[in-house]
Formats: C-alpha cells, structure tokens, sequence
C-alpha cells in the first residue's frame, strides 16, 4: 500500500480510556511503516487508585509521568544518534499526564507534580498531528465491561465522565500541533474493519488545524447515524464548530451566551434540526469534514433564530 504523506512525522492518537487508542496506533503504525510507542504499563499504584485509595494518587501520577518522560526522551534520542527522524506512532501526548493530574490530584500534590510536568514537558517534542478518539462515557462503559480488565471494573461511572469532560475541554484549548477529531460512538475500527479503512482513507489526506471526521456507520449501538446527535453529545466538537465559524464569519450574528452553554445543549436545537439524519445525504459523501463546518453553524444559527 502506498505511503499515507511523507509528514507528518510524529503522530499522537489521544482518547479515554477504551477509545480505541492503541489499537488504532499499531494498525496505523504498521500502515506507513512507523515505530509505535506503546504507553508505559504495569504501574504498580494503578489498581490502588482504581480501588479509590487516595493515598495512590500522586504515586501513581509520578510514576506515569516519569515513564512517559524517560519513553519520549528514549525516542528522541534514538532519531538524534542516527540523525534521522523516523516516523512515529504514539498511543498518547504527554500532556495526558496534566489532564489526569488535574482530576486526581490535591492542590498542594498538583502544585508539587506542575514544576517537574513543565521541566519535563520542555525537552519533549511536540506531535505533528493528534488524532483525538472522543467516546461518551455510555459508550466506554459499554466497552470496558466488554474488555473485563478486572481492575477496570472498579472505575466508577462518574469518573468516566469526569474524564471525558476533562478531555473534551483540553482538546477545546488545544491548538499546538494539528488536531484531528474522531467520534467513536457510531464508529468502530476496532471490531469493524470498513470503519478502520474510511478511517485510514480520511489519513492519506492532510490534516491543517483543527478538522471533524464523522463517518456513516452502525457502530456501537447501530442504526442512522446524526451528527447533530453526536456533535450534541460531544461539547467539544460543537465549540470547536463555533470557535471555527466567529474566526471565518466574526462574531456577528452569534449568540451572546458562551457555546458552552447556548449550544451545547438539544434545547437550543428546532425538532427539525435535531432530526437532521446523514442517511439523507448521497452515500458518496461518507464523511462530515473541518471544511463543512461553516454551513453547518450558518444552518444551526437560521434554524435557531
């Protein structure tokens, strides 16, 4: 098969726990013939913290951001000796360990763990391109009792929320390397190969800013697939939409409430809006991309009014 592009380089797949990450790292990897970086395993405060021993925290926390740093700094130095810089495949960015530390952390604990994250964080290189895997917690649950990691099984139902609204609200702010959004709730290229491969077709095509992919499929609970639906589930993806249409269209004619609130919620949507299914559209179109996402926002806004 041929190469996907000569760049980016370094690519970072990013997501909750169960969002399909190292999975679709090493199928990616193996796709433009990278070195895959599989995130540090076996902590040994893991389980502790699952468990809901506090005591395990900032133990836990310590030991991944070490893990990760000494696990970057191993590749960058391995490019440096043989002066090329190879492609790799990551199944995270190394400000995963802040997201985590900020959920899980006291403030005196954080304040310790931020000035050994930043010393670190200033000798790692930045990814080319992050492939960020959103899930809703209904979803990771669903998988996580598939999966039957037993340590797994004691994560509570609010912390899963609690990390996927920390996800969602890093990858609003993020803006260092070039971000593509993929929801997996109607996907899934783990178990569903034609998923995989509309996946990897979107990859042979540039990624420059912040872009959406949002494939037609069954996934996890089957039948029509709206985006509205899922762009509704996701807060994210909705602000990064109207983020994007005030930098193209400015900020006339936007609602005075922040997007956090005015369109994040079904509420502020018509039935006629709400319905609006992918099903309706030519099968030839099997993605909603970056590049659709000031008609969309204009639509919302008319339907709105």
């Amino acid at each position: 098969m041929a190469k996907l592009f000569e760049n980016p380089r370094f690519i970072a797949i990013e997501g909750p726990i169960r969002a399909g990450k190292s999975t679709l790292a090493t199928l990616l990897a193996q796709e433009i013939g990278a070195t895959r970086i599989v995130e540090p395993q076996q902590n040994p405060f893991l389980s502790q913290f699952y468990r809901g021993e506090n005591s395990a925290a900032f133990p836990a926390q310590m030991w991944f951001l070490m893990s990760r740093y000494e696990q970057l700094c191993a590749a960058a130095e391995r490019d440096a000796r043989t002066g090329k810089s190879a492609p790799m495949v990551a199944d995270y960015i190394f400000e995963k360990d802040k997201i985590f530390a900020c959920l899980n952390l006291s403030d005196d604990e954080l304040a310790l763990y931020e000035r050994q994250f930043q010393y670190f964080r200033d000798q790692l290189p930045t990814p080319d391109l992050v492939i960020y895997l959103q899930a809703s917690p209904k979803v990771l649950r669903t998988r996580l009792a598939r999966k039957g990691v037993p340590e797994e099984q004691a994560i509570s139902g609010r912390y899963l929320e609690q990390v996927t609204e920390a996800y969602e609200h890093f990858f609003f702010h993020y803006t260092a390397s070039d971000l593509l959004i993929v929801n997996t709730d109607d996907i899934d290229f783990v178990r569903n190969n034609q998923d995989l491969q509309t996946l990897l077709r979107r990859l042979k095509e540039p990624v420059r800013g912040t872009q959406y992919f949002l494939p037609l499929g069954g996934g996890e609970k089957g039948g029509p697939l709206s985006p509205l639906r899922t762009l509704r589930s996701q807060g994210a993806s909705l602000r990064s939409l109207v983020s994007m249409s005030r930098s193209v269209f400015g900020s006339q004619g936007m609602a005075k409430e922040s997007p956090r609130t005015a369109l994040a919620s079904p509420r502020t949507l018509t039935p006629a809006l709400r319905s609006f299914s992918l099903r309706s559209v030519s099968p030839a179109v099997r993605s909603l991309t970056w590049s659709f996402a000031p008609g969309i926002v204009q639509a919302a806004q008319r339907l709105c009014r």
